[in-house]
């Protein structure tokens, strides 16, 4: 992270029930709170016929293995810049990220997907998931595309393979606060928990 000059996060989780229960002990003033994540999860796959959008476009998602496409438009999607949007200053560490991407061989199948409008790229997401349980990742839709339901169908089309799998959850993760998470709740998403991140102040 130094090489990158990047502040090094302390994320806590429930599970670390002293620290997470008591976080103002130990994340005194010294400390900053740069982000509180919840996780959120779906399981009840017989009502996603009943998840309506207002988009009329015919968003398809395409799966593809060009990470390097990929992690471009997946900056282009996320960093807007906007201070209404979680992620609109992105780091672009992550491009590197995913440009370098290599699978894995485990238990878990990882998909990159394209959204397309018109065969134009209009946001990007990813899923990872085993026999059982099937997490989102990544979702983000470009700025000129928003508001126009594109998010809810991509998430619905996402469910939709879930429910063919025959999978019994989704989940994801979101940051607290803003639009996105807010919007998935009302999709039939629930709440697990929140995660919340920590960075060492300067001295």
């Amino acid at each position: 992270m130094k090489a990158k000059n990047r502040d090094v996060a302390i994320a806590i989780l429930p599970y670390m029930e002293e620290i997470y229960n008591k976080r103002e002990i130990f994340f005194d003033n010294s400390y900053e709170m740069v982000s509180n994540e919840v996780w959120q999860i779906f399981d009840n796959f017989e009502e996603l016929n009943n998840i309506k959008s207002k988009c009329d476009l015919n968003v398809k998602l395409e799966k593809t293995t060009n990470m390097k496409l990929y992690s471009e438009e997946m900056i282009k999607a996320y960093q807007t810049g906007d201070k209404d949007d979680p992620y609109g200053d992105f780091d672009s560490i992550y491009k590197e990220v995913y440009e370098s991407y290599k699978k894995v061989e485990n238990e878990y199948t990882d998909e990159f997907f394209f959204a397309k409008v018109n065969d134009e790229i209009v946001g990007i997401t990813s899923g990872v998931y085993d026999k059982e349980i099937y997490g989102i990742y990544g979702l983000a839709v470009k700025k000129d595309f928003r508001c126009k339901g594109i998010g809810k169908e991509i998430i619905k089309q996402q469910l939709e393979m879930c429910k063919d799998k025959k999978l019994k959850l989704a989940f994801l993760q979101t940051e607290e606060g803003y639009y996105p998470a807010d919007t998935y709740r009302k999709l039939g998403f629930k709440d697990v928990c929140t995660e919340y991140y920590y960075i060492k102040r300067d001295k």
